[in-house]
């Protein structure tokens, strides 16, 4: 028994002093070209470049929310966030707008994007997204991406097509080649419409006024109706989005079965988003809340009361056990 726990032991010390050496390797491939000089090789210093600084001041000097197409794709030198979200046009053809294109599988995804600016949908359905903002990248050599050789058309077809459309207009922001459109229809996060059929419309979607509360919560103010309408939220659907009339409170909305409305009152719009059904009586402040965020905050607070409990027994009675 001796001899067997003493080879055991041996073994694990062997692992260990592996395991170390493993680590010890690892350290040294990534310490020595710090030392040598030679970090340039592995570390390339880029600087944004001078448009997209300029378009990014632009856009932070903008304290309303909206959203921004990058043609054909994003861009990574947007300085983007909750409050101005960038998008991928090759992307969102590709997935939540392909549904909008006609024999989409038969075309080139860049073709996708260019079709679909054309469709007469098209004006519509970048209001209700929140496209405020539509950037035609720089050419790869002056931005440091290869966009237009990963999507087949060149920069001059995009901007072409861009200059046709009657509901954009071009705008000048101090920039010599980025080029930057603007649709003045776009509507905010959040507004009121008479009808989740978004596309098929021909109403208004008011923007009404919020304030995020933090991760999936906001307070909405709602205006008097004197008719049901529904609460559109231009986020993606999902069944776990829910609304309460006043302020949520996270422990009683974990834990109260009935404290958001009905289920039943929201549904998904035509363009993909999140509409709740609100009726006269309901006015002044709304709570649009995520759920599941609510849980993730319940289970920090669960592991902070957790982390503290462990200290405090530890100090009171870690010396006795020793």
């Amino acid at each position: 028994t001796w001899l067997l726990k003493k080879r055991e032991s041996r073994t694990v010390r062997l692992i260990g002093i592996a395991g170390v050496g493993v680590l010890m390797v690892l350290f040294l491939v990534n310490v020595i070209p710090l030392v040598t000089g030679n970090g340039g090789r592995v570390f390339i210093t880029r600087e944004i470049p001078t448009d997209y600084a300029r378009f990014n001041e632009f856009v932070q000097s903008k304290p309303e929310f909206f959203r921004i197409l990058g043609v054909p794709s994003d861009s990574r030198w947007i300085s983007h966030g909750l409050q101005h979200p960038q998008q991928s046009a090759v992307y969102a053809t590709e997935g939540v707008w392909n549904e909008y294109l006609p024999d989409a599988g038969t075309r080139e995804s860049w073709q996708n994007v260019l079709v679909l600016l054309q469709q007469p949908i098209a004006n519509k359905l970048f209001d209700m997204s929140s496209i405020r903002y539509f950037m035609v990248q720089l050419s790869g050599s002056a931005g440091g991406e290869s966009t237009f050789g990963d999507y087949g058309a060149d920069r001059a077809q995009y901007i072409e097509t861009l200059d046709r459309l009657p509901y954009l207009k071009r705008m000048q922001i101090d920039t010599d080649e980025l080029v930057v459109y603007e649709n003045d229809g776009a509507v905010g996060l959040f507004c009121i419409s008479d009808t989740p059929t978004l596309l098929g419309s021909t109403g208004e979607c008011k923007d009404v006024s919020f304030e995020r509360i933090g991760a999936g919560q906001y307070d909405v103010m709602i205006p008097d109706t004197i008719r049901p309408s529904y609460l559109i939220m231009t986020e993606s659907y999902h069944a776990q989005w829910r609304l309460r009339a006043g302020h949520v409170h996270l422990p009683q909305a974990l834990f109260s079965p009935d404290y958001f409305l009905p289920e039943q009152d929201h549904v998904k719009t035509d363009t993909g988003f999140n509409a709740f059904k609100i009726d006269p009586s309901m006015r002044g402040v709304m709570s649009v809340l995520f759920v599941p965020d609510a849980y993730a905050w319940a289970g920090n607070v669960m592991t902070i009361i957790v982390l503290v409990s462990c200290c405090v027994v530890d100090l009171r009675f870690g010396r006795r056990m020793v």
